[in-house]
């Protein structure tokens, strides 16, 4: 949100304020005059009460005002913690299911990789130092070995796994950043006075 639209935001909450105060204000004074109109002078005998009068026709208003206010930023800080909490969890839980998904289709194509250079009769030792669950070992094959080029599908399948790990990485980026959001949210003031029992999410 821009400075301007801050500015305007708030300008425009300082003058429902401001139209709400007025409002009970006048009615604080209907209901007052009601009753001394129904009481008399019995209910108002004295200037002192008719000061206690007028500070209540204030005051009243006002903290009406502040608890209504407060109890609306509380409401909308924590239901903005749960959407942002759902959104992290479910972030998560795709990203773990889409990272074990491309773990299983390097191994599968590691495995291919090996199938071949047997059948090719291959060396193995410039391969040798690369785990086989890992990308490396598929591009270190692919440019020790130009044989395995011939085969159009471990080619493509490197080219998809390299785009899914860029994807992985963009996720892992948006939901730590999400995390961060959240972790400030509950532990800035004056947040933390009624978010204590709320853990800070640690980065993925």
């Amino acid at each position: 949100m821009h400075l301007g639209e801050k500015v305007g935001d708030l300008v425009k909450k300082l003058i429902q304020n401001i139209i709400i105060y007025l409002a009970m204000v006048f009615i604080m004074i209907f209901v007052f005059t009601m009753i001394d109109g129904l009481f008399g002078t019995e209910f108002i005998p004295d200037d002192e009460t008719s000061d206690l009068v007028t500070s209540l026709i204030i005051l009243i208003p006002v903290i009406v005002l502040a608890i209504y206010n407060i109890s609306k930023y509380i409401i909308k800080v924590k239901n903005g913690v749960v959407v942002l909490d759902n959104s992290i969890n479910e972030s998560i839980s795709n990203y773990t299911i889409f990272e074990e998904t491309n773990a299983e289709m390097i191994l599968t194509i590691n495995e291919k990789i090996d199938s071949l250079i047997k059948q090719e009769n291959l060396s193995f030792s410039s391969k040798m130092n690369y785990p086989t669950d890992n990308l490396v070992y598929v591009s270190h094959a692919l440019s020790n070995f130009p044989e395995l080029k011939s085969d159009k599908s471990i080619v493509k399948a490197s080219e998809e796994i390299t785009q899914r790990i860029a994807d992985l990485r963009d996720q892992k980026t948006f939901i730590n950043s999400n995390i961060k959001e959240f972790n400030v949210l509950i532990r800035k003031f004056p947040n933390s006075m009624f978010l204590k029992k709320i853990q800070e999410k640690e980065y993925i």
